[in-house]
């Protein structure tokens, strides 16, 4: 009978910690994420994930139909929120993980070691020693964040545990060997899921590789794209033999207005032997497929008359075609 309501309430138990593990734990770094997918720079790291994963098609339609949601969101939630729904991840994860032992400096050290990277990371761009800006709401965002896991987790998990529910969370990642100790699994599981959060807080650094997105950055306000071209600080032209230049070829695919309600198509470009095109998100939506392909055609015989210079186009910093040399037919758009 002692048996039969032991595993009863260990299951109860097991139920429990998998709901505040989804709710607090899984969910707010998935609602961070979805705020870096949908709506920041594409420059960041994550993004060359996507593409090296093929997810390209995806992530740009997904961002296309977010855009029109981003006017109304307030700048604290698309760069601060992400990095609080970090600290209270890790923090509930934590909570969760270390419930049922006796208090110690171990478990406060895993506790709070989000809240103090966060905090110390915020710091360190004050003093100019870590990569970034600092912004106070940052700041504020991380203790909130921290303090209101340690509520949640109190309210939710503070409870008397027998010794064998405590032994639970070790068992969600398999690690059932009689030959580890309890306290060892919890060790193992803390620091893989200290690598998981870190790879995600890595995902949302610049990326070294890939700087053509040209959306908001994490201080910069998330307006509505305007048909105001932005050009780079330093111009670089195409080769003097090249009868067409890329600045040749942006004014007069700027000046291809009866479609675009009078706005420019092309909001920036970079120079190079691979060039980059930024086109107007607010244009190119309005574009039924068929016309976004006669807009690549044309690039493509434009470009033609550069001696070979090929294009990436690119709507929020994504692909969404590319300009390039076929042996066969010549200079072709192929859209992604």
């Amino acid at each position: 009978m002692n048996e039969t309501i032991s595993r009863g309430s260990i299951r109860a138990e097991n139920h429990k910690r998998t709901r505040f593990l989804l709710l607090h734990a899984i969910l707010p770094i998935g609602c961070g994420a979805l705020i870096y997918t949908l709506w920041r720079s594409s420059t960041l790291l994550v993004f060359v994930w996507y593409r090296s994963l093929g997810l390209d098609p995806w992530v740009v339609h997904s961002r296309l139909l977010a855009r029109p949601l981003k006017q109304w969101i307030p700048q604290w939630v698309l760069f601060s929120a992400p990095d609080g729904l970090w600290v209270y991840s890790w923090t509930a994860l934590m909570l969760l993980i270390w419930q049922g032992t006796k208090p110690s400096a171990i478990t406060a050290a895993w506790i709070c070691v989000g809240v103090v990277l966060g905090v110390s990371g915020e710091f360190g761009q004050a003093l100019g020693v870590v990569p970034g800006t600092y912004d106070w709401l940052d700041l504020l965002t991380y203790l909130l964040a921290f303090v209101f896991a340690l509520l949640v987790g109190r309210c939710i998990l503070h409870r008397e545990h027998s010794g064998d529910t405590a032994k639970i969370p070790a068992h969600w990642l398999g690690l059932r060997s009689p030959q580890i100790r309890p306290q060892a699994k919890r060790h193992l599981v803390s620091v893989a899921g200290f690598a998981v959060l870190i790879l995600l807080a890595a995902g949302s650094g610049e990326s070294k590789t890939d700087k053509t997105d040209l959306a908001p950055t994490s201080n910069a306000p998330a307006t509505k794209p305007t048909t105001q071209v932005i050009k780079p600080e330093t111009q670089v032209e195409a080769p003097a033999r090249n009868t067409v230049s890329l600045g040749d070829i942006v004014s007069e695919m700027n000046q291809i207005t009866e479609r675009t309600a009078g706005k420019e198509l092309i909001l920036s470009y970079e120079a190079g032997r691979f060039a980059t095109i930024e086109i107007n998100p607010e244009v190119w939506e309005s574009f039924t497929p068929l016309q976004q392909k006669a807009v690549g055609t044309r690039f493509a015989t434009l470009f033609g008359r550069t001696g070979g210079m090929s294009c990436r186009v690119q709507v929020y910093g994504l692909e969404v075609g590319h300009v390039s040399m076929s042996f066969l037919s010549g200079m072709q758009y192929e859209p992604k």
